[in-house]
């Protein structure tokens, strides 16, 4: 009993602490709009890396396409091609807009 007061009053004072909303987990408005700032640099590289590894590595696997979908190749193609990948390059084109990481 006396663990599990003490974890509560531990996060409650983390809470507290670092003025966070608990339903939300963002800072008060003045520390949220910092906490952004430097997180939008941190995170830029690794989301434009990661779209652009799952576009190459969607295109590669189109190559399977081609060996184990014989009858069904070129709609796949259209699918992989015409579809996903766009959807890829326009994410990958969103995250050098402010807009992006706002959503």
């Amino acid at each position: 009993m006396k663990i599990q007061s003490a974890i509560l009053n531990f996060r409650k004072n983390k809470f507290e602490e670092f003025h966070l909303n608990w339903l939300t987990l963002s800072f008060k408005k003045d520390m949220e709009l910092q906490y952004q700032e430097y997180s939008y640099e941190k995170i830029v590289l690794s989301s434009r890396l990661t779209y652009a590894f799952a576009l190459i590595l969607f295109i590669i696997f189109g190559i399977m396409d081609f060996l184990f979908m014989k009858e069904a190749k070129m709609l796949a193609w259209v699918i992989r091609v015409g579809v996903i990948a766009p959807i890829f390059l326009i994410m990958y084109c969103l995250t050098y807009f402010p807009i992006y990481f706002k959503v």
